[in-house]
C-alpha cells in the first residue's frame, strides 16, 4: 500500500472522530501533509510538454490552503 493511501485512510479516521482540539489539529496537520504529498508528485511530473496539464492538475487542489503563514 502506498503512502499516500496510508494517509488517506488515517485522514477519514481522524474525520470522524473530531471532537477535541487535538484531534482537529491532527486532522489538520495530516491533510496538510497530502496536500504537500499530492503538490510534489504534480510538480515531479511536469516538463515542458506537459506544464500546462499539470497546472490545470494543480488548481483543481486548495492550494491556497497550502501556502502557510
Amino acid at each position: 500500500m502506498s503512502k499516500s493511501k496510508v494517509n488517506d485512510a488515517k485522514l477519514r479516521l481522524v474525520q470522524t472522530s473530531l471532537k477535541d482540539l487535538s484531534t482537529i489539529e491532527e486532522y489538520q496537520r495530516l491533510a496538510w501533509k497530502n496536500l504537500k504529498t499530492i503538490i510534489n508528485g504534480c510538480l515531479h511530473k511536469g516538463n515542458t510538454s506537459n506544464l500546462p496539464l499539470v497546472i490545470s492538475e494543480l488548481f483543481q487542489y486548495n492550494i491556497v490552503r497550502g501556502r502557510g503563514f
